[in-house]
């Protein structure tokens, strides 16, 4: 026994509005982010998300951009093309958070799936990363720039040397399928990192002066431990810190956060029980013990 996530409320919205016939493209984006924070915050199974995917790209071949101008007439009839508005396109997408607004160096470093494998927030993880960047050919100056303005040659040889170099380190499914919603003739951002942003948004608070500190981690005088004081932020650290003691050789248990604030008579306690499995009967104990 215990709690599991059940179907993305976005896609239970969008199947109303389609059975309906008052679907719109802007509501099909949004079921594709739904799917996507299920996803980027370990909330369903693999198998799971694979068939969300399938469904919400059946819907995109069949009903989707429909409503999207695709080209315009100019006044000598001529037809150009039209820059995109709201197009959603599938594709596969790397694990790296919100890597078209930052750079590849920063992105692979604070990344939930590499950092636990080279362990970069050690000296010796920070020159495997630099050494796996050697590897693959990309100079270190065009990893730390911008992506948007990186070297356009490796940008298109990335995918091919991250799936030849990276399961040498234990690194088998590094890109996942997912969406991306275009705009403009070049931009375009994808449904985890919409995701990234939104929850950013709902847990960042600038006008409180809480300050929190974790039980069992010693974070003395730490700027960032008020980041921790929010619910989906500490529960991404027990992930990381689940998959870091993995990494180490532990034995993979339920592991329990709690995050102390300065308000009197609050603490903020978390519980994981690790990734869900297809065919698991048991989900996470911790919704039912703290009832």
């Amino acid at each position: 026994m215990g709690t599991f996530h059940g179907r993305p409320s976005g896609c239970l919205m969008y199947d109303l509005s389609h059975s309906l016939r008052k679907n719109t493209n802007e509501l099909l984006w949004l079921a594709c982010v739904s799917l996507a924070d299920q996803f980027v915050h370990e909330r369903l199974t693999d198998e799971r998300y694979e068939a969300g995917v399938m469904e919400l790209q059946q819907h995109i071949n069949s009903l989707g951009n429909l409503d999207v101008v695709t080209s315009v007439t100019l006044k000598d009839g001529t037809k150009v093309r039209a820059p995109d508005s709201s197009r959603i396109a599938y594709e596969e997408e790397p694990r790296l958070m919100l890597l078209r607004e930052w750079n590849l160096f920063d992105s692979m470093l604070c990344s939930s799936y590499i950092a636990p494998k080279l362990k970069t927030w050690s000296d010796n993880g920070m020159k495997k990363l630099k050494l796996l960047l050697a590897r693959m050919g990309f100079a270190l100056v065009d990893c730390q720039q911008k992506f948007q303005y990186m070297n356009y040659e490796v940008k298109q040889k990335m995918k091919d040397q991250f799936e030849h170099i990276l399961p040498e380190y234990g690194l088998n499914d590094f890109y996942y399928k997912s969406f991306l919603r275009h705009h403009g003739y070049t931009s375009r951002v994808s449904a985890a990192d919409m995701v990234y942003g939104v929850t950013a948004l709902l847990e960042s608070f600038v006008q409180s002066d809480g300050f929190c500190a974790l039980k069992w981690v010693k974070v003395e005088d730490s700027v960032d431990t008020k980041l921790l004081g929010h619910p989906q932020a500490l529960t991404k650290f027990c992930y990381f810190l689940m998959d870091a003691l993995k990494e180490k050789g532990a034995r993979l248990k339920p592991l329990l956060c709690a995050c102390t604030s300065e308000e009197a008579a609050k603490v903020l306690i978390v519980g994981v029980c690790g990734k869900p499995r297809l065919g698991a009967l048991q989900g996470n104990a911790f919704g039912l013990a703290f009832r």
